[in-house]
């Protein structure tokens, strides 16, 4: 792991996760909880892939791991997809 895969920075390039989500409900509560989040300025949810992706463009830098953890309390998890 790097400073650059550990983290988001601000920018147009943002950060892509999957997450094992799959209902409507569930995408709205994930979209709401990051919507949220201190930093997160913008979210884009591709549903027509599984596992879902989230892509993620910050105002701020994001420690991944927080995020991560924070995450968890939607009951559901954030896989950075730059890691598969």
């Amino acid at each position: 792991m790097s400073f650059l895969s550990e983290n988001i920075f601000p920018g147009k390039h943002g950060k892509i996760f999957g997450t094992n989500a799959k209902y409507e409900d569930d995408l709205f509560e994930i979209e709401k909880f990051l919507r949220s989040y201190d930093g997160i300025k913008k979210i884009e949810l591709k549903k027509d892939k599984f596992p879902v992706e989230i892509k993620v463009y910050s105002s701020k830098r994001i420690k991944v791991k927080n995020l991560m953890k924070d995450f968890k309390r939607t009951g559901f998890h954030l896989i950075d997809k730059n890691l598969i």
